[in-house]
């Protein structure tokens, strides 16, 4: 036995502080790890600290026995029969510490675990991300404490790799040019033979086995291997092909050292147009929260629902929305052929003390999750403004959060350390600085936009994105936020909410549910108070928030948008928010309409108001893409309805598309109304191996 799991039953039990002893009647709960520790009943609601008690058996040699502790959130001190062994902090990557000197045939394991809450809101000191300060995550009712991945005893090998960081350097039409590097600790110095085995994890075909010699020298350092592949298989999206995967083995003189799954493909993102192997591709996609609020929770059977229902909805990019989520994610994302846009955990303002953890736990990042094909993209900050409470919006508030784009520390200073420093790391994939920085002439070059016209006071009422969109074209590179809230549906929205919500306790509603009512009045009727007609009337004004801003993006395909990422994908716990599929993975009626919206072949129109003026005339621009990267024969069939839904005017177009086209003009509808009353542009779009498409815009004459 070499590799012990410490899974099942543990003690555990909140204290204020620990000594490192306990009294013989210690009021110990249990619990199966891994798991949060707000999965206990009686400790709910508890936040700070936490003692965790193990007993367990070794009979093998003592040693180069070490203790790996997968995910702790997020502090810890760990004891080993009495003696201190380590302490540290980091909650997504692996901690490892010798317990040789320790370990026993009879063994008891402490560990102190610290969640604390951030009280300081613009000094936060732990690099938990969208855990300790969110608007889609409530703070207040979860904490994500506790041992969330598995605690395991390992024993190290002479030669021990502790990990392998493998990169598709070129290829070209017969050969595949692989880089491997091996982070080696060497026991003893001396020869050794070496094999690598490139074995098909999800396709037929042939090993790829190298093999040679290597002198060994003691102590710890890279080695790396150049390899060519030939034959060898790509790995892509799942809307440009099949994605490829290898399990790849590395053995040293017979013995396997280290196992993995990866995939070989090359990325760049010149002018945030991304290429995928060289191929260009038009990014479309969400921001995926926390797969749950309780991080260990996750299973691999809802990663791969989540995948699948991105899939589904045309979408080849998830935004890992500042944080790291549980394994299975990245695993399924790289399986189904979704890119991940990853972000580190840093969102909002911090403390300048924690600048040191920082670069050690972005390296930590890279070097976790390096061997994912889907992972394209690092962030490494999510919005370093002045951001406290954005469910109050006072202008005092605004006002300091626009000074903040200027500068920040958070971003001019600590963003460039950690950019440079993954930048380093990582050759093969793009690295961001801060998500959200706007163009700025002569002082920011910007980043991706975030825009919420239509929801948030900050940015003012959906149409006043038409003027930004025509002033600040650069700022429309690629958007990566932009949506509304909405009520789940109302078979899920009642497991939490009454049916009247009259006399609600709005602010505790807000704080445990993430409700931003007084913004919902600016926009939406929501006098009935009725949840059932609030699912539906919230879901339908999100459903044309996010068709708003995907007309418009799409409309600049390429010119410049590389592609739109809507806030977002599902929730990570029950409550009412800015998601397109609830914390059941019950898609909303907004998700339905965003799949539609980011069908490969889109007809839409640049609708220029929302009310009509009677007897003033308008003209209603369409336009047609294809985001398929092969020629698409199609018949668009363009109509204006009256009231009554009588015919005003009606055209038919018929046209290839060529293959990942930018948006094609079909020419402006002219519509002048005679009458108060609801028209309707309908455009359907029809071809020979796909279902009609058919989108609606209702036309307000007043």
């Amino acid at each position: 036995m070499n590799h012990l799991v410490l899974s099942g039953p543990w003690q555990l039990m909140p204290v204020t502080a620990f000594t490192g002893s306990y009294a013989a009647d210690a009021p110990w709960h249990v619990q199966e790890l891994p798991a949060h520790w707000q999965e206990v009943p009686a400790l709910e609601t508890h936040t700070g600290k936490v003692v965790y008690r193990k007993t367990f058996r070794w009979n093998q040699d003592p040693d180069s026995v070490f203790i790996r502790l997968r995910g702790v959130f997020y502090r810890y001190r760990l004891w080993l029969n009495g003696m201190l062994i380590g302490e540290g902090e980091g909650y997504f990557f692996p901690h490892e510490f010798d317990v040789s000197a320790a370990i026993a045939l009879d063994n008891e394991l402490i560990l102190e675990v610290d969640s604390p809450v951030e009280r300081s809101k613009l000094g936060k000191e732990t690099i938990t991300g969208v855990f300790a300060h969110w608007d889609a995550l409530s703070s207040y009712k979860y904490n994500a404490g506790g041992v969330w991945l598995p605690v395991e005893v390992v024993v190290h090998a002479d030669v021990h790799v502790k990990r392998a960081m493998i990169q598709l350097e070129s290829f070209d039409d017969a050969t595949a040019h692989v880089g491997v590097r091996l982070d080696l600790k060497v026991a003893h110095a001396g020869s050794a033979t070496w094999r690598i085995v490139f074995t098909p994890h999800n396709f037929k075909g042939d090993d790829r086995e190298f093999t040679g010699e290597v002198e060994l020298a003691d102590g710890e350092y890279g080695w790396h291997q150049d390899l060519k592949l030939s034959p060898y298989k790509l790995w892509w999206t799942h809307d440009l092909g099949h994605p490829h995967l290898y399990r790849v083995t590395v053995e040293l003189d017979g013995k396997l050292c280290w196992e993995g799954i990866t995939g070989l493909r090359t990325w760049s993102f010149e002018n945030y147009i991304g290429r995928l192997n060289g191929q260009r591709l038009y990014l479309k996609g969400s921001n995926y929260p926390p797969g749950d609020a309780r991080l260990g929770s996750m299973t691999r059977e809802r990663a791969a629902l989540d995948m699948q229902l991105a899939r589904e909805a045309h979408m080849n990019m998830l935004r890992v929305h500042a944080h790291v989520d549980h394994p299975t994610i990245y695993e399924e994302a790289d399986a189904q052929g979704v890119l991940i846009w990853q972000d580190f955990p840093l969102q909002w303002l911090y403390a300048k003390k924690i600048l040191p953890q920082a670069l050690r736990q972005c390296q930590e990042m890279v070097r976790l999750l390096y061997n994912h094909p889907s992972i394209v993209i690092w962030c490494m900050h999510n919005e370093p403004l002045y951001v406290e409470d954005t469910s109050e919006e006072p202008l005092w508030r605004r006002l300091r959060t626009y000074s903040s784009l200027l500068y920040t520390w958070n971003r001019d200073v600590m963003g460039k350390q950690t950019t440079r420093m993954v930048g380093n790391l990582d050759k093969g994939r793009t690295v961001i600085r801060a998500s959200g920085e706007m163009w700025l002439p002569g002082w920011l070059d910007g980043t991706d936009g975030h825009y919420y016209f239509g929801w948030y006071m900050s940015y003012g009422p959906k149409r006043w994105f038409d003027i930004w969109r025509r002033v600040f074209t650069r700022n429309l590179r690629f958007v990566t936020e932009f949506g509304s809230q909405s009520f789940p549906n109302y078979e899920n929205a009642r497991k939490f909410l009454p049916d009247d919500l009259r006399g609600s306790d709005w602010k505790f509603l807000n704080q445990h549910y993430l409700l931003q009512w007084d913004l919902m009045n600016l926009w939406i009727d929501t006098r009935s108070m009725d949840l059932a007609d609030l699912a539906e009337r919230t879901q339908a004004y999100q459903s044309e928030i996010n068709r708003y801003y995907v007309d418009r993006l799409r409309y600049y395909k390429y010119k410049p948008n590389g592609g739109f990422l809507n806030f977002m994908y599902m929730d990570s716990q029950p409550c009412v928010s800015w998601s397109i599929i609830d914390y059941w993975r019950s898609p909303k009626a907004s998700y339905y309409a965003y799949k539609q919206a980011l069908t490969p072949q889109y007809v839409f129109s640049l609708t220029p108001v929302d009310h009509y003026k009677v007897g003033k005339r308008y003209k209603l621009p369409i336009y047609v893409v294809n985001d398929a990267h092969q020629p698409r024969p199609v018949q668009i069939l363009v109509k204006l309805l009256g009231p009554d839904g009588q015919t005003l005017y009606e055209q038919t177009h018929t046209l290839t598309l060529a293959p990942d086209c930018e948006a094609h003009p079909l020419g402006d509808v002219p519509f002048k109304p005679d009458r108060i009353g609801a028209h309707k542009l309908v455009l359907a779009m029809s071809q020979a191996d796909e279902l009609p498409l058919e989108n609606i815009y209702t036309l307000d004459a007043v």
